[in-house]
């Protein structure tokens, strides 16, 4: 058996990785589903680029029901469109019910506190509307869309296409599910260990992203058909001791021996079809193995 992996890493000054907000999008709406099988509440949170494929919104006003009792209120049902809608659909919603809709309501746009800004005293609201109006007149829908990552095609070879690399660490070790390891003997064509490919440089992800597959990670359930624990908490994550919104996936270091077979293979064993592998190959050996390991800037590990 092979397996490639590829570490991911966190920056700050990194823009999101599409493909894997198309995983993030298409996990949380899975797990969202499971909970309502479950009959468990919902664990969702903001996530920017992902929505809820039916996302409704409500004025929440009370609804009189008369009864032979007497009279009593209850609160109104959401509204749950056919399709999602974004906030620019709600606006030209309202716009153009009011206009000949005296009683008409409008619909509100429930925002956290934070996501509100002093108005621009300068800015056109007419002429807005209006260009936007002639827009939608003429079929332009180019200008706006809602998100799950689905513009994005799915490749299953992404990571190797995402990492910029072709150099690599192999070793031959443990398989990652039972029974892990057979016994090794010479001769045996180490059929019975795992060969393992590292590539040497980790996939850049933003923050955010990061921070999102931990609370994947520590608030999966198991579905609802899973024959051991059905509905109940079900990851392999453990708190992370120094944060109770993280999770820790590591494995403890492990110990190497001669039999692992380990090599590094880079720059003086072939040339690297990525330009970022040529220019990071033109250092000298011990710089880039220690001051700048990876085709990007780096300082060190």
């Amino acid at each position: 058996m092979a397996s490639v992996t590829i570490f991911l890493e966190a920056y700050d000054n990194v823009a999101d990785y599409d493909v894997l907000n198309k995983i993030i999008c298409e996990w949380r709406r899975m797990e969202e589903q499971t909970r309502q099988q479950c009959g468990k509440p919902s664990a969702y949170t903001e996530y920017p680029g992902c929505y809820y494929y039916q996302r409704g919104h409500s004025n929440n006003t009370d609804v009189i029901e008369t009864q032979s009792q007497g009279v009593r209120r209850r609160a109104k049902e959401p509204e749950i469109p056919t399709k999602p809608v974004s906030v620019h659909d709600i606006i030209m919603h309202n716009h153009k019910h009011s206009i000949n809709n005296a009683t008409f309501q409008p619909k509100r746009v429930n925002m956290r506190p934070d996501n509100f800004q002093d108005p621009d005293p300068n800015f056109d609201w007419d002429a807005f509307i209006q260009a936007e109006l002639a827009r939608d007149h003429y079929g332009d829908k180019n200008h706006r869309q809602l998100l799950n990552y689905e513009h994005i095609d799915w490749f299953n070879y992404w990571p190797l296409l995402g990492v910029r690399t072709e150099y690599y660490y192999r070793y031959s070790g443990t398989q990652t599910v039972p029974p892990c390891y057979g016994q090794w003997f010479a001769g045996n064509d180490r059929r019975q260990t795992n060969h393992w490919r590292v590539m040497k440089d980790p996939l850049r992800i933003s923050r955010r992203q990061l921070n999102e597959l931990h609370r994947l990670l520590k608030e999966r359930i198991a579905p609802i058909n899973d024959p051991i624990r059905p509905c109940q908490a079900d990851t392999a994550a453990k708190e992370h001791p120094d944060d109770a919104n993280k999770v820790w996936v590591a494995r403890p270091l492990q110990s190497t021996r001669p039999v692992h077979f380990k090599t590094f293979c880079e720059c003086q064993d072939w040339g690297s079809k990525w330009p970022e592998d040529r220019e990071w190959c033109r250092m000298e050996l011990m710089e880039r193995l220690y001051d700048h390991p990876y085709n990007f800037e780096s300082q060190g590990f």
